[in-house]
């Protein structure tokens, strides 16, 4: 019930309800003691017996008395009468930030100072140690005289750096006296890790902050949708639309706002000082990047002239250094270093933009892998939005797009960033090549296809042909006219890879020479990697006869080359060659094999240091089935505990890989690319005696990964290009039919079941993260999710009363009770953790751990270092008007 005017709460007088809340009521009142104008507010009576309404209006006052910031509304006091809790707290008179904004966009001018005083509260309350969680325009006051007060810290939480959370500062709250997963915020303004009800800290503010700022600018939410579930499906999965931000917004104002609302909070800006320097900077010069003051005021050109003596120090810096690495052996070309952004390491192949002046290429961190661009002209390397995880770049005819390859799919995006448009499903990529035409030449499994740089149906170009030993067709390139693609066969034989000329008009191929990893050269020469010599190689080639005019010659040493062999090089149209040294992370590094008992007590396994992948544990705990990785001609082995030996399960030229034992182990399953370039299904006996028997033909990669009913049915994974992951079975004996079981919109795989053959647990994506679910088998009529904060790669323990996961390089352990149809389950744990190679989401990923049969020890596998980790590829070299000193080295005549 509203209080009425003239009611007494103290010495407070209520003159006139202003606002009402979900949670509370907010009144004007007089304080008769200190003669002045305060506001009120008390908990809702209909909230006043729930303890967590409660404990959430004290906590405000709490924080509200630990803050005094002239942009933070303060707190005079908390009174309590008639069993009324009211917070006494200053009043702010004048409209609320989602008043002003509803009535348009608000003018950049105004903007900036309203943007500032908000970083400037939320600036003091972080160093307070406190988030506010709720930020957005309904919270945010604006009085005439221009300042700015941040209001309700009803959700607010103490935050302390590295120490353990508890339940407060979760984000989702589970109490008697709410709903189950009711996040605490409000949807448009959510951070992903909030919307997920991850635990938050204070860079959730600060993508709130992203949030209003951008609404202040375009007079709309960055996301939002019909419902709260479509708001929060476009916080998790879309990008603001840049294009709405007016014409004279400054750069440096969008790339705050592009580094606030970056969805991984470990690459988002992490501390709101760094914003505000960001807006003072942009109030110093805000229209800097769209106008150019004629007659600077003498402050400014007293600035002015400290930058240019500065700016003439770096140049004469950077010359000094130019002059370090520059041996120019002809006129006019130049060297210089491209240092990675730190913590960056290299990976995949690079691309340099047709006019020779921006490179783009894929770094990794420990948040993960994305694609960075450096303009020759600016001063550092920038990471480019919407490219998230991506990998294998490769530019637009324009230059004013970048391609790449993100997860299983085939992605473009602007140069400058934005978000990324899916063009194709692809089941495999190794480079991709965009044609004159806007089309895209790509790898698959099958072959090189090719498919509009718009999307549609992609069509086949190239089949893998297994009769003469060919696993792949990768790195297309394609040659001036955009008639004639250039491409590496990926052979069966090591050091015998081969690069093909085919036909786009035609469809003729022809062997163009032994290498891999081609590049066209506007001299007429085509560069390549040829037998692993870390070498770059240059042959003279007649364009016309699409032949080699002469032998190869190596004319740059030291080039990182990269999985599969492929040269981790670039070559613009003008003439620049860009390439990276020293060694890129490779799915083929070398590995050690660990035993860790359930107390985390470590013990090594005495087995030679492969790239191990895939360990699996025979039924009688005496073998190992593993799968080594190599960039050729990669096999199944079986590795006998007992010191040896290791002895290969595959001979066939093709790939094969991931042994898995039937539970009487006497057979071994696998998957093999010997029936052309897609993975099927194979079984073959354990003793190694007879041939291979093929289970399965599909177009689409089939993985074993376990058990039903007592080995006669095995179940797989599926990856196929409309709905990813999926999960199927196919049975052993009779005709072999497969039936996928599990399969929909998201992605569902790493399948496991339970040694009852009652229950099937798995991987899915289908709450937004990967998470570990368990379903009655085979029925299926029921699911439950038993991971809490991610989690991969499920296994059952022997006794069907423990299930194990991955988390990062931890091993998790959840209690399960499986009774009739009803399956309950306990709060996962850390079982253990350590420099464990930890589990992968991607679809052609393996299992990277292994239980004994009996339950007691797990089979964990340690990356073994090279033996300088100052080896790794971090610097790439970049030489300006190469060809001038190529012609020299290799004349085409």
């Amino acid at each position: 019930m509203a209080l009425a005017p003239g009611t007494r709460l103290g010495p407070y007088e209520v003159t006139a309800q202003i606002g009402v809340g979900g949670m509370g009521e907010v009144y004007h009142a007089t304080d008769t003691k200190l003669k002045r104008q305060v506001a009120v507010k008390i908990l809702l009576p209909s909230l006043a017996a729930d303890t967590d309404r409660l404990a959430r209006f004290q906590r405000e006052a709490e924080v509200l008395a630990s803050l005094n910031h002239p942009n933070i509304a303060a707190i005079y006091g908390l009174e309590e009468a008639d069993g009324v809790k009211a917070l006494v707290m200053e009043l702010v008179e004048g409209p609320t930030l989602a008043d002003r904004i509803a009535q348009g966009a608000i003018p950049i001018d105004e903007v900036l100072p309203i943007a500032k005083q908000i970083a400037e509260a939320l600036e003091a309350a972080h160093e307070r140690g406190i988030i506010h969680r709720d930020l957005k325009p309904a919270n945010i006051k604006v009085r005439q005289d221009g300042v700015v007060k941040v209001l309700d810290f009803g959700l607010a939480k103490a935050f302390s750096g590295g120490a353990s959370p508890d339940l407060s500062q979760l984000a989702t709250l589970t109490t008697a006296g709410t709903r189950e997963g009711v996040i605490l915020g409000t949807a448009p303004y959510l951070s992903p890790e909030q919307a997920r009800g991850k635990i938050v800290d204070k860079r959730t503010d600060i993508w709130a902050f992203g949030c209003v700022v951008y609404q202040m600018l375009t007079g709309r939410a960055a996301f939002a949708g019909e419902t709260v579930s479509d708001t929060i499906t476009a916080i998790l999965g879309r990008e603001p639309d840049w294009r709405l931000l007016p014409s004279g917004t400054p750069a440096s104002l969008t790339r705050l706002l592009q580094r606030c609302l970056e969805k991984d909070p470990k690459r988002r800006l992490h501390d709101m000082a760094d914003a505000r320097i960001e807006i003072d900077d942009a109030l110093e010069a805000p229209a800097a990047s769209v106008v150019t003051e004629a007659r600077p005021p003498v402050r400014r050109l007293r600035i002015a002239l400290w930058t240019l003596s500065g700016l003439l120090a770096v140049a004469l810096m950077a010359d000094f250094a130019f002059r370090i690495v520059t041996a120019p052996a002809s006129s006019g070309v130049t060297r210089f270093t491209i240092t990675l952004p730190q913590n960056v390491e290299l990976r995949d192949p690079m691309a340099l933009s047709p006019d020779g002046r921006t490179l783009v290429y894929s770094g990794a961190d420990e948040a993960g892998s994305r694609l960075y661009k450096r303009v020759f002209d600016a001063l550092e390397s920038v990471p480019i939005r919407g490219t998230e995880g991506g990998g294998h770049p490769f530019f637009s005819p324009d230059g004013a797009s970048v391609g790449f390859l993100e997860g299983q799919a085939l992605k473009r995006v602007p140069l400058q960033g934005g978000a990324a448009v899916t063009v194709v499903e692809a089941n495999a990529f190794n480079g991709a090549a965009w044609l004159s035409d806007d089309t895209i030449v790509f790898q698959s499994r099958s072959g090189l296809m090719r498919v509009s740089a718009t999307g549609g149906n992609a069509h086949q170009l190239t089949v893998v042909d297994p009769g003469r030993s060919e696993l792949e067709h990768h790195s297309p390139i394609a040659l001036p006219g955009g008639r004639v693609v250039l491409f590496t066969v990926h052979s069966g034989a090591r050091d015998d890879q081969r690069i093909d000329t085919l036909s786009l008009q035609s469809g003729e191929r022809a062997p163009l020479g032994q290498g891999s990893g081609a590049q066209f050269l506007p001299t007429g020469h085509v560069a390549f990697a040829f037998q692993r010599s870390g070498a770059l190689w240059v042959a003279p080639f007649d364009e016309r006869e699409l032949r080699l005019t002469g032998p190869p010659t190596a004319v740059v040493e030291g080039i990182t080359v990269s999985n599969g062999w492929v040269p981790t090089i670039a070559i613009g149209a003008n003439g620049t060659l860009a390439y990276a040294t020293g060694t890129v992370s490779s799915s083929y590094s070398p590995r050690t094999l660990v035993w860790v008992d359930t107390t985390a007590r470590e013990e090594p396994v005495d087995a030679p240091v492969r790239a191990w992948w895939w360990p699996q544990i025979s039924p009688d705990g005496r073998r190992l089935g593993l799968h080594i990785m190599d960039p050729v001609n990669m096999d199944a082995w079986i590795y006998e505990l007992d010191h040896g030996p290791l002895v290969r399960v595959t001979w066939n030229p093709a790939q094969d890989g991931y042994p898995l034992w039937t539970p009487d182990g006497k057979r071994i399953a696998f998957w093999s690319a010997q029936g052309g370039g897609v993975r099927g299904l194979y079984l073959r006996s354990a003793d190694l005696t007879g041939s291979d028997e093929r289970l399965t033909t599909s177009p689409n990669d089939q993985l074993p990964f376990s058990w039903a009913r007592d080995g006669k049915l095995l179940v797989f994974q599926e990856y196929s290009p409309d709905t990813r992951m999926d999960i199927g079975v196919v049975p052993i004996e009779g005709d072999h039919t497969p039936t996928l079981v599990i399969r929909g919109p998201a992605d569902e795989g790493h399948p496991s079941v339970s040694p009852d053959g009652r229950w099937i647990a798995y991987q899915s994506n289908l709450s937004g993260s990967w998470q570990v679910y368990v379903q009655p088998f085979p029925d299926l009529s029921s699911r439950w999710q038993v991971s809490t904060e991610g989690g991969v790669s499920p296994m059952w323990h022997p006794n069907g009363r423990q299930l194990f996961y991955r988390n990062d390089r931890a091993v998790m352990s959840v209690p399960v009770t499986p009774t009739g149809n009803t399956f309950t389950y306990g709060n996962p744990r850390v079982l253990f953790e350590g420099s464990y190679v930890p589990e992968s989401s991607s679809p052609g990923d393996a299992r990277s751990y292994a239980l004994t049969p009996d339950g007691q020890r797990f089979l964990m596998m340690k990356e073994e270092r090279p033996p300088d980790a100052g080896s790794r590829a971090t610097q790439i070299v970049v030489i300006l008007n190469w060809v001038e000193e190529l012609k020299r080295l290799v004349p085409t005549k």
